[in-house]
């Protein structure tokens, strides 16, 4: 499994480490020894990291250059810039190496955007159950089929999944059941919610431990809205 990050807005701290595979002798001028998806809109090497997991590689974003994709207005390099991933995903010999590449990606219309939708054959679409985010759902739904006019494959939207709803908002579940009668969305709305929960962010905090929902109890409330999503996804890709 391989794990894009593509959001042009990630913090510094997140940036990607020299990678443990770079000789600064050996490479020369070709490779500084970083690499990320805005390697790709660059020519460079795109060389992904291994993680504590075996099964899971990560290649992570470089905010500040993605953001200079972002602001390109020559149509005729935008349109270079769309086939960028579908072209790094088709390559044969990255085929060979994973089953499944997921891309983590902000919503938007943005370049980097439609290069992600251009290269998926999935989306998975979260809504934080609240005015502005439902009109953002609404529209990258319609994105979603303008862009399957240029598509002989057409990418399939897995599920919209509520996110980040909290018990406290009434107006998180009254726009909830909207959805469930909104004709846009309701085919795609699943019959669960991930919560707001301290759990979520608390595993991405340094030092943190357990530092996944995977180490929580069994009973834990965020490891069974986590898998729940998992579940759905598995049964949506799979039929299992």
């Amino acid at each position: 499994l391989l794990k894009m990050e593509s959001d042009p807005d990630l913090p510094e701290a997140f940036y990607p480490p020299i990678h443990p595979d770079y000789d600064a002798e050996e490479e020369g001028d070709e490779w500084e020894g970083r690499s990320s998806t805005a390697d790709l809109f660059y020519g460079m090497p795109v060389v992904p990291y291994e993680t504590r997991f075996p099964n899971l590689d990560i290649l992570p974003a470089a905010g500040e250059q993605l953001q200079a994709v972002e602001l390109v207005r020559s149509e005729e390099v935008k349109s270079k810039i769309y086939e960028q991933i579908r072209l790094f995903l088709d390559d044969p010999d990255l085929q060979s190496l994973y089953d499944m590449v997921i891309i983590d990606t902000p919503p938007g219309k943005g370049a980097i955007n439609r290069s992600v939708l251009r290269a998926s054959t999935h989306v998975l679409l979260p809504v934080v159950p609240e005015e502005k985010p439902v009109q953002g759902l609404r529209s990258m739904i319609q994105f979603i089929r303008q862009e399957n006019r240029y598509r002989e494959t057409q990418l399939s939207i897995l599920g919209v999944v509520p996110n980040k709803v909290d018990s406290r908002y009434r107006i998180h579940y009254t726009n909830i059941e909207q959805l469930r009668q909104d004709p846009l969305v309701r085919q795609y709305l699943t019959d669960f919610v991930i919560s707001q929960r301290a759990a979520f962010p608390n595993v991405d905090a340094p030092q943190a431990n357990p530092d996944t929902v995977w180490a929580f109890s069994g009973n834990d409330k965020a490891k069974e809205e986590a898998l729940a999503l998992c579940h759905f996804v598995e049964k949506q890709l799979y039929g299992t």
